[in-house]
């Protein structure tokens, strides 16, 4: 009994310190300020809901911890803007007396909830240190998406953002496409194959029952054309390299300022 508990006890251990390891190993590759790319290759990007330079995104978003605090911030998740006199080029502004938090972006991480997060660069107050940090949440029916007030604990003003554009692969980045489904071409090559095995097998079957054809190349259908095909390929292929052949020894030709009757 003693045994099989220390087995069970070892098994506990072994599961939890792997899944311990995949939580700590998995990481958000940043792209630029508002887009990582996860392990598995796919790219959580704001671009889509960015305010641009015009405006922040996300403006008079108030604090809900310390209760009693009036401050409110403004935030934009790629595009720095300036607000007051304190406020210039930066992501996350307070507003009341105009003071910047946040300016740059120090990394993104992957919570062991599995959301993300955008950690920004601490910046140097008058009296004291100041950090950002903005948890993405995935909900592919809210978007341009919620934000929760900013939570004020030390140093350290948190939010939340819960919008379609925090899932994976869901809003587009201006640099890097994002392929959701089959392109046209991939979609006809997929119909034109079965399509083409579909005729053989109906013209092999056609021939052998209705005609009666026992022999090959004769059961195959429209043999003739088929058995013609590579050459017909290859006079198209010669027609059309001398007819490009031809233009360029013209163009060529005139170039030079040199010209041949047209025969």
């Amino acid at each position: 009994m003693t045994k099989m508990r220390s087995n069970v006890i070892r098994i506990l251990i072994v599961i939890s310190l792997a899944a311990i390891t995949h939580v700590v190993a998995e990481v958000c590759e940043m792209l630029d300020q508002c887009s990582c790319r996860k392990e598995n290759g796919k790219i959580i990007s704001l671009w889509d809901i960015d305010g641009g330079s015009k405006e922040p995104a996300f403006k008079g978003l108030v604090v809900l911890y310390p209760p009693g605090v009036v401050y409110k911030f403004d935030w934009n998740p790629c595009t720095k803007f300036s607000a007051g006199a304190g406020c210039s080029n930066v992501f996350v502004c307070e507003t009341t007396s105009s003071s910047p938090y946040a300016n740059s972006v120090n990394k993104f991480t992957i919570e062991s909830d599995g959301t993300t997060t955008i950690v920004y660069n601490k910046i140097e107050g008058s009296d004291h240190e100041r950090e950002v940090k903005i948890n993405l949440k995935c909900d592919k029916n809210k978007y341009p998406g919620e934000m929760d007030g900013i939570s004020i604990r030390g140093t350290t003003a948190s939010a939340s953002l819960t919008s379609k554009c925090a899932c994976e692969d869901s809003c587009p980045h201006p640099d890097f496409s994002i392929k959701n489904g089959l392109s046209i071409g991939s979609i006809l090559l997929i119909v034109f194959f079965p399509l083409l095995l579909l005729y053989f097998m109906a013209g092999l079957l056609y021939n052998k029952f209705h005609k009666g054809v026992n022999s090959f190349p004769e059961m195959i259908p429209n043999h003739s054309f088929w058995g013609e095909f590579p050459v017909l390929v290859k006079d198209g292929c010669v027609f059309t390299f001398r007819g490009i052949a031809g233009f360029c020894q013209r163009l060529f030709l005139k170039a030079k300022g040199d010209s041949y009757a047209e025969i």
